[in-house]
């Protein structure tokens, strides 16, 4: 399930548009501003932000700019009056506006597929965890294997007790909740210390642990 930020100055069209892009299952937050933006990116991992550059939005091309820098796993689809001033922020589609609804979900469903093909890869032989463009970071055995388990289960978040039994029953692993929450917490430090894996990681209160987006495992 894709989750989308659609950020528009006007109350009326953002309505409209997270509405009609809910009814594929999404789930979408409108945001009127740069500042709503920020606040929704420090929440959950955010897959794809829709931002408009027309003016009177005030998010425009600083953070559209901003965000592919601080962010780079974030899909960016730019909506604007020309094609090249959306590109020219290094967003990855960008569409004219006005814009009819069912083009901006197409290119969202075609946005989500590139992101899914450019996913990050679990190695876990190799101890190694890669992103599209190929950084690389180095795991720890136990590090791996949770990001593992975590991987085959990307919708829903994992109880540390389940967590544990699976590691133990799966792996062989012995550990407790104390050690595996200060394992998490620290794994997820090192990875949203890296733009590309920011957000990677999610610690749910009261649920346990889930991944922010998909990865492939090789």
């Amino acid at each position: 399930m894709l989750n989308i930020v659609v950020v528009e100055a006007h109350d009326q069209l953002r309505g409209e548009w997270v509405d009609f892009l809910q009814r594929p299952g999404w789930q979408v937050h409108g945001v009127a501003d740069d500042a709503a933006l920020e606040a929704a990116l420090l929440g959950d991992a955010i897959d794809i932000v829709v931002l408009d550059l027309c003016p009177p939005c005030e998010a425009g091309v600083g953070t559209a700019r901003r965000l592919r820098a601080e962010r780079p796993a974030v899909g960016l689809l730019a909506l604007a009056d020309r094609l090249a001033d959306g590109y020219d922020t290094g967003a990855d589609l960008c569409l004219p506006k006005p814009v009819d609804t069912h083009v901006l979900e197409a290119a969202i469903q075609v946005l989500g597929r590139r992101r899914q093909s450019r996913a990050p890869v679990l190695w876990p032989d190799r101890l190694q965890f890669t992103t599209a463009s190929d950084d690389v970071l180095a795991l720890a055995p136990v590090e791996a294997l949770v990001l593992r388990c975590l991987a085959l289960a990307p919708d829903t978040p994992i109880t540390p007790d389940a967590l544990i039994h699976r590691l133990c029953r799966e792996h062989a692993v012995q550990t407790r909740p104390d050690r595996l929450d200060a394992l998490i917490h620290g794994l997820t430090d090192r990875l949203d210390a890296q733009p590309a894996h920011h957000g990677l990681l999610l610690t749910v209160p009261g649920q346990g642990y889930r991944l922010g987006r998909p990865i492939r495992v090789a």
